[in-house]
């Protein structure tokens, strides 16, 4: 019996050996996808915050529609590859606001034989992108939910203003595109931007003073949210 077991034991082990198959679970153990329920924000101040971080992540905004239900970014590492980020932005009562991002990434963008990869699943991308969602739910989680939190209609990258919504109140209080954010309530932007730009959203109706840097003169803003 002992030798029986034995040769079932080699042949097990040589069929492993030869399948290549593996014992061990992958070092990436990310099988979820990036889709998460945040509370207490708005779609508007969702949406500018996952601007804000893929810009300063090097990403190109390709559209943002107007009721800010879909984001979509590109980066291109080198010639050979394109990497698409798209984030629908959808209510989801009574919880909150569901974010679902979907990601892939093209070989050979351009040419008519160009091959697509999904990575919206189970890839260090999308775990990357679930781990940034659920830090922007935990954030806005400790939020109290009757402040209604609101965008101010604005993107950022290095705090550089990169894009004004028309109507939004960052417009309305009269900031451009290319102003410099210096102080927020009269503290210093810490270099965080990602928690900077929560400082700069709040309740609605209420005011925040930003110092900003235009064209070598410091100004004065209150802009009111």
């Amino acid at each position: 019996m002992n030798s029986i077991l034995r040769v079932v034991a080699y042949f097990i082990v040589i069929y492993f050996v030869i399948t290549g198959c593996a014992l061990s679970m992958p070092a990436n153990t990310f099988r979820g996808k990036a889709d998460v329920i945040i509370p207490n924000a708005s779609k508007s101040e969702i949406a500018d915050q996952i601007t804000n971080a893929m810009l300063s992540s090097d990403f190109q905004l390709e559209r943002r529609d107007q009721d800010d239900n879909m984001l979509l970014f590109l980066k291109y590492h080198g010639r050979k590859w394109l990497f698409r980020y798209t984030y629908n932005i959808v209510n989801h009562p009574p919880e909150g606001i569901r974010v679902i991002a979907y990601i892939s990434r093209i070989m050979d963008p351009g040419r008519a034989d160009q091959s697509l990869t999904d990575l919206s699943r189970g890839s260090k991308e999308s775990e990357s992108v679930y781990a940034f969602l659920t830090g922007l739910r935990d954030r806005f989680g400790l939020q109290n939910p009757t402040n209604h939190r609101v965008g101010i209609g604005m993107t950022l990258k290095d705090y550089t203003i990169m894009s004004v919504s028309q109507g939004g109140a960052a417009e309305k209080a009269g900031l451009q595109k290319g102003d410099i954010i210096l102080k927020i309530d009269g503290e210093p932007t810490i270099g965080d931007e990602l928690k900077d730009a929560m400082r700069l959203s709040g309740k609605s109706g209420k005011t925040v003073a930003l110092l900003i840097k235009r064209n070598n003169q410091e100004l004065l803003i209150h802009l009111v949210r």
